[in-house]
């Protein structure tokens, strides 16, 4: 199921840090929201409408009151995020890969992975193009599939064309006395849209559909912060055609990007890495972006969540494969393995796409 989100005035995704106005007088939104976020909006109505979610969660409650290692269990039963997409009513965007390079919007041109001893390394091609930096670059499903080829790419989508940074001005009030003082006054740039029509597209798993709204308005993005949402009724023909191509395609070797932020952890030891280890496939090549950071507060024990380091959407893995298989069945192996490696991919995190390789011999 797809539900699409079209927020109706500016946003502000924080990046989990605490806010001191005089500490820092100058917030930024981050260009996109975490998937927890929107999991949580989701969720959040979910709650609302399914009398069913309320009865499990108040079960759980219950019987244990900290029912932390339950309530995981729980929210997966209801709802998983499956995949993340930004649209504007015509096309489908996703951020673009860590091996395209440019020169602006245009003038796209693609690096090469070249053997240096075990490992493969990432070459930029010739000319003045430079790394494409996945927050600043978007692409559409169609383009992605003309990088998968390696065909000519005219141009990528910048961030501009989609988003920009709207000044806004607020002051803190002292709790009690409800008055300004002296040192409240911060500055807000809050993010909006370029496109009337562009909207967040989540492909969703939901336990029971009929009880998710066709349409309404959902908390997003700030307090007072509303978006429309609606249910969309069929599969976009866009996703529809990658799907087809994953399933018609095979490869020994394969490129993994992915869409939503990354946090492979070994969850025992609780050590984080920004490659996986994994038993079908050796990674034998990498290219991303520096790292984000993923935290938040949490409302229950009333103090900050931890902040993880993760690996932004855009970042290419290149793995080695035994066997040549369909890109479909590849995806069912990665997404087995990456269920216990990733933290909370239920939520919408570790998602992504392969493409074949086809370079230099591995």
């Amino acid at each position: 199921m797809y539900v699409s989100i079209k927020p109706k005035d500016g946003l502000v995704f924080n990046n989990g840090t605490s806010f001191k106005p005089e500490d820092n007088a100058w917030i930024t939104s981050m260009q996109q929201p975490h998937p927890s976020t929107l999991y949580g909006a989701l969720f959040s109505l979910l709650y609302v409408h399914d009398q069913d979610v309320r009865d499990a969660l108040n079960d759980i409650k219950k019987e244990d009151p900290q029912y932390d290692e339950k309530l995981e269990g729980c929210l997966k039963k209801y709802l998983t995020i499956k995949n993340i997409y930004l649209t504007d009513g015509k096309d489908i965007y996703i951020r673009v890969p860590q091996d395209v390079y440019c020169n602006g919007s245009e003038h796209v041109g693609y690096g090469k992975f070249v053997k240096d001893g075990n490992d493969m390394l990432l070459h930029p091609p010739k000319g003045d193009l430079k790394p494409v930096s996945s927050y600043d670059y978007y692409m559409t499903l169609g383009q992605f599939r003309t990088y998968a080829r390696r065909d000519y790419l005219s141009s990528v989508t910048s961030w501009e064309e989609l988003w920009n940074y709207a000044p806004r001005m607020g002051i803190q009030l002292q709790q009690n006395k409800k008055q300004a003082e002296d040192g409240m006054l911060f500055r807000v740039d809050m993010l909006e849209k370029v496109c009337f029509d562009l909207a967040y597209l989540v492909e969703i798993d939901v336990k029971n559909t009929s009880k998710f709204p066709e349409e309404g308005i959902l908390k997003l993005g700030g307090e007072a912060k509303t978006c429309y949402y609606e249910k969309i009724a069929k599969t976009p023909y866009a996703i529809t055609q990658y799907k087809g191509y994953e399933k018609e395609t095979y490869a020994q070797h394969v490129k993994m990007m992915t869409t939503t932020p990354t946090v492979f952890c070994e969850k025992e030891k609780g050590i984080c890495y920004s490659t996986p280890k994994l038993k079908g496939f050796q990674i034998v090549g990498a290219a991303m972006d520096k790292p984000i950071m993923i935290g938040g507060y949490d409302m229950k024990k009333r103090m900050p969540k931890t902040i993880y380091h993760a690996v932004p959407a855009g970042a290419i893995y290149l793995m080695k494969g035994e066997k040549s298989m369909s890109l479909s069945n590849i995806r069912k192996m990665l997404q087995e393995e990456l269920r216990e490696k990733v933290v909370d991919d239920y939520k919408g995190f570790g998602q992504f796409m392969l493409v074949p390789y086809t370079g230099e011999a591995l």
